[in-house]
């Protein structure tokens, strides 16, 4: 059995934490992990993206309804924001987001888009977070699958656009070379499939690239 990174859960040949850079937010996020995303060692994202982030934490689950950590979130919290495209959901923008405050708290869905819509129907209490978006639409850098739809972009992906929002809006004040450095661990998570895919020795990753 092959050893693997705690930080990434790659295997410690494909490792890519030397890539990150860590990030610290006077935000917090919170990532909601399904279950099944753990499973995807090639190209889960997730995981790299909180260890990038130093205010990160990952809550995994299907149904939140009896998670303490997950039940914690809402006591107490105005702050607390979920970023998903609902018809109502408003651009960071547009959004009033406190900029003084370092209790602002920011839920990023770990998911494929159908689980998104399991977690999110299976968790009436997300309806409490004040739901946001982005301003425009963004396009996935992602090489070694397809996308369900234009704009879909990965988790890491997601964070990284988030930052560069709330930089610009002056919610976070971080360097402009951070945020561009710290989507380089899923650039390199690209690199290394497609190579692994076009090298002719290895047969059996191709036919596992085609059941992913």
């Amino acid at each position: 059995m092959r050893k693997k990174c705690y930080n990434c859960f790659r295997p410690n040949s494909s490792c890519i934490c030397n890539y990150a850079t860590k990030i610290k937010t006077r935000s917090k996020f919170i990532i909601l992990m399904h279950p099944m995303e753990r499973q995807k060692v090639k190209n889960n994202t997730g995981f790299i993206t909180n260890y990038s982030l130093d205010n990160c934490e990952i809550i995994e689950g299907i149904d939140f309804k009896d998670n303490q950590r997950f039940n914690s979130l809402f006591k107490g919290h105005n702050n607390l924001y979920l970023l998903f495209p609902f018809e109502n959901s408003e651009p960071i923008c547009r959004t009033n987001i406190d900029k003084k405050s370092d209790h602002n708290i920011f839920i990023i869905i770990d998911s494929t888009w159908p689980l998104a819509k399991k977690i999110l129907k299976l968790n009436p209490k997300l309806k409490e977070c004040i739901p946001i978006t982005f301003e425009k639409k963004h396009h996935s850098q992602y090489q070694i699958k397809l996308q369900p739809k234009d704009g879909f972009i990965s988790t890491m992906e997601t964070a990284q656009v988030l930052l560069h929002e709330l930089n610009q809006h002056k919610i976070e004040q971080i360097s402009t070379e951070e945020i561009d450095a710290f989507i380089k661990p899923f650039l390199e998570i690209n690199k290394y499939q497609v190579n692994c895919k076009n090298d002719p020795l290895k047969p059996r990753y191709k036919s596992r690239m085609k059941n992913d």
